[in-house]
C-alpha cells in the first residue's frame, strides 16, 4: 500500500473531510501533519473575532502537529516511510520548506492549490513570475487541479497534461444537506430575527468584510433595483475590518442591509436555508469562494462574479445560479432584479445535483488516489 505524508499548516475545516475520507476508502496510508493548532485569538485573526471552530477538526484521521518554527519543523519525510508528500501550496514558509527537504530526499511532491489566472497583479509581477514559476511547477511529481480556472494555471506555467489531476474543492455535502433539512422549520424564525418584512427576498453575503470581496457592489446594486422590487434586501454574515465602511454606505445608499457578525460552521447552515440567494461579488483574488459549495449543498443558488474561482465550476445558469461581470453594477443588478422578480426560477433538479457530486470529498478523495498511483521518484 502506498503512503501519503500530507503538510498543512493548521486544521482547515474545507480540507478535514477530504481526510477522514481518504482514510475511510483504506487506499493508501496518509498521515497529516500540522504545523500548528491555532488558539481562539490566532484562528481569528483574518476574521475579525476571536473563535473556535464548533466541528470536529482532529478525529477520523491520523495526525501530529510539528515543531513550531520553519526550521525546526520535523516534517518525518525523512524516515523513507512515504511514497509521496502533498502540500497545499507553495507561499506558506511551511510548505516551501517540505518542498525544499522532500526533494532533497527524492521524495515525489504533489501540490494542490487553487490559484487561478484572474488574480489581479501588476504587468511587472506578472513579467517577473513567469520565468520562476515556469521552472517550480513542472517540478511536482503531480499538480491536483481544484477546478478549470486552477488547471488553466498549471498549464500556463509548463505543467504537462498528464501531472494534472482533479480534485475538486469541496464542502462535506452531506452534513450541510443534513443540517439544512434540520434548520427549514426554522427558516421564518430565523428570517423574523433579521427583522426581514413579511415576504421580503434576501440576497446573502457570507465571509470576511475585506475589499477584494467587493461587498459595496452588493449594495450599490440593491439600490438600483428599490424601484422594481422594494422589499429585496441584504444580509451579512461576517466580520472584518470594513464592517464600519460598508454600514455607512449602506445608509447612504438607502438599503436594507443586516450585519449578523460572525457565524461558525453550525450557525451559517441556517442562514443559507434561510436567505432566498447568496450573493459572491468578490474579484479575482477569491481564488475559489467554498461559500457557494457550502449554500449549493443547502438548496441555496448563488450569483457569482466570474472572476471568482469557482465560477466556471459550480454555477450552471438558470439550474443553480448566474454569473455576471466582476464589478460591473449594472449587470449584476439586471441579474438581481431578474432573480428578485422571480423571472429567473431555479429548481433542484438532477444537474443541480450532479455539481455537487462532481465537487465533493468522494471526487477530491478519487484525485488524490489517482495522482498517488501515477507518482514516480524524481
Amino acid at each position: 500500500m502506498k503512503s501519503l505524508a500530507i503538510i498543512a499548516t493548521h486544521p482547515i475545516q474545507y480540507y478535514v473531510p477530504i481526510y477522514r475520507e481518504l482514510v475511510k476508502r483504506g487506499k493508501m496510508d496518509v498521515q497529516v501533519v500540522y504545523h500548528e493548532i491555532p488558539d481562539a485569538q490566532r484562528q481569528g485573526v483574518q476574521f475579525g473575532v476571536p473563535f473556535e471552530w464548533d466541528v470536529d477538526l482532529r478525529s477520523g484521521y491520523p495526525s501530529w502537529v510539528g515543531t513550531e518554527g520553519v526550521k525546526e519543523f520535523d516534517l518525518g519525510v525523512l524516515s523513507g516511510r512515504w511514497s509521496a508528500v502533498l502540500v497545499h501550496g507553495w507561499h506558506h514558509a511551511i510548505y516551501r520548506h517540505a518542498i525544499w527537504r522532500a526533494w532533497k530526499s527524492s521524495l515525489p511532491v504533489m501540490v494542490r492549490g487553487d490559484s487561478h489566472l484572474k488574480t489581479p497583479r501588476p504587468w511587472w509581477k506578472r513579467f517577473l513570475k513567469y520565468p520562476i514559476y515556469r521552472a517550480l511547477l513542472p517540478r511536482f511529481s503531480a499538480c491536483l487541479a481544484v477546478g478549470e480556472g486552477n488547471a488553466d494555471y498549471y498549464r500556463h506555467y509548463g505543467v504537462a497534461g498528464k501531472k494534472i489531476f482533479r480534485s475538486p474543492h469541496c464542502v462535506d455535502n452531506d452534513r450541510f444537506k443534513l443540517k439544512s433539512m434540520e434548520s427549514l422549520p426554522k427558516r421564518n424564525e430565523m428570517r423574523r430575527s433579521w427583522g426581514v418584512e413579511e415576504g421580503a427576498f434576501v440576497f446573502l453575503f457570507a465571509g470576511r468584510l475585506v475589499a477584494s470581496k467587493r461587498i459595496g457592489d452588493l449594495f450599490q446594486a440593491l439600490a438600483r433595483i428599490r424601484k422594481n422590487c422594494p422589499k429585496a434586501c441584504a444580509v451579512v454574515v461576517g466580520e472584518g475590518p470594513l464592517r464600519g465602511t460598508l454600514e455607512s454606505q449602506a445608509r447612504e445608499l438607502g438599503v436594507r442591509v443586516v450585519f449578523t457578525g460572525f457565524q461558525n460552521q453550525t450557525q451559517i447552515v441556517s442562514s443559507y436555508v434561510s436567505a432566498d440567494c447568496l450573493v459572491l461579488p468578490s474579484d479575482g483574488n477569491e481564488t475559489w469562494g467554498l461559500v457557494v459549495n457550502e449554500a449549493l449543498a443547502c438548496g441555496c443558488p448563488a450569483l457569482v462574479s466570474d472572476d471568482t474561482g469557482c465560477a466556471q465550476d459550480m454555477i450552471k445558469a438558470n439550474v443553480n445560479g448566474s454569473v455576471y461581470p466582476c464589478g460591473m453594477i449594472g449587470k449584476m443588478s439586471e441579474a438581481m432584479s431578474l432573480i428578485a422578480e422571480g423571472k429567473t426560477c431555479f429548481s433542484r433538479n438532477i444537474l443541480w445535483d450532479d455539481v455537487l457530486q462532481k465537487h465533493s470529498c468522494e471526487a477530491a478523495a478519487a484525485g488524490i488516489e489517482q495522482a498517488l498511483e501515477g507518482v514516480r521518484k524524481p
